[in-house]
């Protein structure tokens, strides 16, 4: 988890419950100067200066766990017991979506009391930087998808409306072919018309002035 994203809350929380004022401090000051051996006080033990473990594993660790509250869902990953000194150790995980945590439980084993706890929690909170970050580089995005869309859409329009154009033109251009075509035809025919005409004239003419002459020639 990094850094930047972690709220710490409850950091290394001592909590000292039950036994007398010094047994308390000798428990966390003076930790390996025990005396060895069943009844005999000692400097460390938590509450009643009792090495003796009179309270087994499983009620420690019950104790232990209602210690902890049921706010939290901890997960036990470590458990140790100190005959020297006469205690349990307990030591907890918390993993959820969006809390990390450990925390440590000693139980006096004759007196079944819990005698110091610590616990430290973080919550994850997510980095306003980076979710700025995140938000432009998705405003970003979109507006990079949006620009080549309206890009594609424009290079379509362009190129139907030059393919438009072009059919124009072919049909323009086609029609104009056509029109000259008839045109040329029209003009072929006409020019064939009135050379058939004046042929058909100059026919006439010939055979007129061929009867002319032919009736004067029988005249004279």
């Amino acid at each position: 988890m990094e850094p930047n994203k972690l709220l710490s809350i409850g950091l290394a929380v001592l909590l000292v419950t039950v036994g007398s004022g010094a047994a308390m401090a000798a428990s966390t000051n003076n930790i390996g100067q025990s005396s060895v051996g069943t009844g005999v006080l000692s400097d460390i033990d938590g509450t009643d200066n009792s090495t003796t473990l009179d309270v087994n594993r499983s009620t420690a660790l019950e104790t232990a766990t209602v210690e902890l509250g049921s706010a939290y869902d901890w997960t036990l990953v470590r458990s140790s017991v100190h005959e020297d000194d006469g205690y349990y150790r307990f030591r907890f995980a918390l993993q959820s979506s969006d809390l990390t945590g450990e925390a440590e439980v000693r139980v006096d084993g004759s007196s079944g009391d819990v005698f110091r706890t610590e616990k430290e929690i973080e919550v994850e909170q997510e980095d306003e930087n980076e979710q700025e970050n995140e938000d432009e580089q998705e405003d970003e995005n979109e507006q990079e998808n949006e620009d080549e869309q309206e890009d594609e859409n424009e290079q379509e329009n362009e190129d139907e409306q030059e393919d438009e154009n072009e059919q124009e033109n072919e049909d323009e251009q086609e029609d104009e072919n056509e029109q000259e075509n008839e045109d040329e035809q029209e003009d072929e025919n006409e020019q064939e018309n009135e050379d058939e005409q004046e042929d058909e004239n100059e026919q006439e003419n010939e055979d007129e002035q061929e009867d002319e002459n032919e009736q004067e020639n029988e005249d004279d």
